[in-house]
């Protein structure tokens, strides 16, 4: 994509900014339907069923969650990756063309980390929520892994490996939540989003082709290891602020305490980083050479994508 290609394509530079005002003058009560199922699912052993009032406030604040969780992603790990590329971090990304690329959506993410936290502040306003601590704990858990990992393998590559991941997850997340608003400035803030992302899901997917390709195939054999924590890690379930506020609107402790556990198992976890995970593990099988080690990971590690 040439720059010109672009400015054309790329809704930052369209002028169609919305301020949280815009986005939240609508019922934010109506904009978290998307999420019911998982709350649901989540609080499906509660002592007492959920009225409709506390399972809309519930689905509001995972759509908030939601919008934190983005800023945060953005500005602190897919902002960094792509900084990394225009620093020559990575030699086989370092042709004009991919870190011109790198240069113009670091302006892409930096928007949509505006927007998404003014959106989380506007409607922690409006639903009078207390707001998020300074860094989810989903963040600060991906972060930390990214740390972890690091003594197994490169840095800069775990972190990228990450974002590959974080991107197609966030896109897809957009998408789903896009399809479940009605025509508002929200649900066109959220499009445009999408439409940015999928730009941005192409080129990180090519970026891990080529430095896969670009390994040793001891050195594959050790990042497949790690695929399945990556994946594990992005789909770690945050819910000690959603569950602050079950307590606020009058959910029992038993029903908080049993959401709590179920949300942690292993087999919850797996499930849901499964289906998100699904078809980007297919894509990068499909793309790479010497995939069969990455296959092998994923089948040792209770994930059910293949």
């Amino acid at each position: 994509m040439n720059t010109m290609d672009w400015i054309s394509y790329a809704t930052v530079r369209n002028g169609h900014n919305h301020t949280y005002e815009d986005i939240t003058q609508q019922h934010i009560l109506d904009t978290g339907s998307w999420f019911r199922f998982w709350v649901e699912e989540i609080f499906s052993n509660n002592a007492n069923k959920l009225n409709e009032n506390q399972l809309q406030i519930l689905c509001a604040a995972k759509l908030i969650h939601f919008f934190k969780f983005t800023e945060e992603v953005e500005r602190n790990i897919v902002i960094p990756a792509l900084n990394n590329i225009c620093n020559d971090i990575y030699p086989p990304l370092s042709d004009s063309e991919t870190k011109s690329q790198a240069i113009q959506f670091i302006t892409d993410e930096a928007y949509h980390s505006l927007v998404a936290y003014e959106g989380y502040l506007g409607m922690c306003n409006k639903l009078e929520l207390p707001p998020l601590p300074k860094l989810t704990d989903k963040t600060a858990h991906m972060m930390q892994t990214i740390d972890d990992l690091s003594d197994s393998f490169n840095n800069s590559l775990i972190h990228l490996v990450f974002v590959v991941f974080t991107e197609s997850n966030v896109t897809s997340d957009l998408a789903k939540l896009s399809r479940s608003i009605p025509d508002t400035p929200l649900r066109s803030m959220i499009l445009e989003h999408v439409h940015d992302e999928q730009a941005h899901v192409r080129f990180f997917n090519r970026c891990f082709i080529t430095l896969w390709g670009k390994l040793t195939p001891l050195e594959q054999n050790s990042l497949a290891r790690l695929i399945p924590r990556i994946i594990k890690a992005l789909y770690w379930n945050d819910i000690n602020w959603l569950l602050k506020i079950a307590k606020l609107i009058g959910i029992d402790d038993k029903s908080i305490s049993n959401a709590k556990r179920y949300s942690c198992l292993d087999s919850v976890v797996n499930k849901h980083a499964s289906k998100s995970a699904k078809h980007l593990i297919s894509y990068i099988i499909n793309a790479t050479n010497n995939h069969s080690m990455i296959e092998k990971e994923i089948i040792n590690s209770g994930l059910q994508i293949l």
